[in-house]
Parts: structure tokens; C-alpha cells; sequence
């Protein structure tokens, strides 16, 4: 596809220097490791501005907040309980990622419409300046007209 890739640790010294991140905004921590996703944030924290670093919320059953205080952390993204193991046996049961624009005929609440509580919204992106908007726990979100919203959406007869 064209697209560079790296072979190296994101936490390793050498690689905020030899990745160029001209143009890049955001950094998203998706590993399955928490303890690598929440050392990306610090460690990137000298590149990007703290509200930029999202990383997945921790695989456990403890509350997310205890178990890693925000200092020492990205911004979880998406929603509680909404990580890694949670989004692999999501694909693996069918469930698609949909990118669905809005407009004054199709707007967030005729999304909710049609997809119930099937989906959950993980980016929004403004149609306006192609900005990148991801969607962070506790945080509700109800976009207009001009947004695309991206979102998880399960596939019919699944359950989580």
C-alpha cells in the first residue's frame, strides 16, 4: 500500500528521532499490552500536546482510573470496558468498522435510529477541515451536519 513501516520499539530512544511526525497530530496507543500503550503516551509526551495522546482502556476489571492515573497515561479512548480484548472478540464475532457521513438528511440521531445499541462510535472526523476526533471515555458526543462518524458496528445477531 505504500505505507512506511518501522521495526522498532515505540519506547526505544532512537525512535522519536527517526520517525518524521511532520504533520502528525495524534498519537493512538492500540497494542494489547497496557503497559506498552501507556508508556507510549509518556514517552511521546515531549512530541505531542498531552490532550493527543489517546490509548486503549486497560484489560481489567478493575476501574480504569485506579488502575493507571492520568499522569501516567494517554486519554482512554472510546467508552468503559472498551478494550483490546473487547474489540478483537468484537471483529472475531462479525462486527465492521462503518464510516457514515451526516447530513440534514441523515443526522447522528437517525444513525442511533438504525443501529440501536449495535454500534459505538469510536472517531468522528469534521468534513470541514478533515479533522481526526476520537472519541474518549466519559465524553458524550453529538455531532451535526459536516461530521463522517466512524463507528463499531456489530453485526446482526451478535452479542457482546
Amino acid at each position: 500500500m505504500g505505507l512506511l513501516a518501522y521495526n522498532e520499539s515505540i519506547i526505544g530512544d532512537r525512535i522519536i528521532d527517526e520517525i518524521n511526525l511532520e504533520g502528525i497530530g495524534k498519537l493512538l496507543a492500540l497494542t494489547s499490552n497496557d503497559e506498552v500503550n501507556s508508556l507510549s503516551a509518556l514517552h511521546f509526551a515531549e512530541v505531542f500536546d498531552k490532550r493527543n495522546l489517546y490509548q486503549l482502556v486497560p484489560n481489567t476489571e478493575r476501574d480504569e482510573i485506579e488502575f493507571s492515573p492520568e499522569h501516567l497515561r494517554g486519554r482512554f479512548l472510546f467508552g468503559k470496558g472498551l478494550n483490546f480484548n473487547f474489540l478483537s472478540k468484537s471483529f472475531q464475532n462479525g462486527a465492521v468498522i462503518k464510516s457514515t457521513n451526516l447530513t440534514e438528511e441523515f443526522r447522528f440521531e437517525d444513525f442511533r435510529n438504525k443501529y440501536g445499541d449495535a454500534f459505538i462510535p469510536l472517531f468522528l472526523v469534521s468534513n470541514r477541515n478533515n479533522k481526526l476526533i476520537p472519541v474518549v471515555l466519559g465524553e458524550k458526543i453529538d455531532p451535526g451536519e459536516g461530521y463522517t462518524i466512524i463507528a463499531l458496528v456489530e453485526s446482526a445477531g451478535q452479542t457482546s
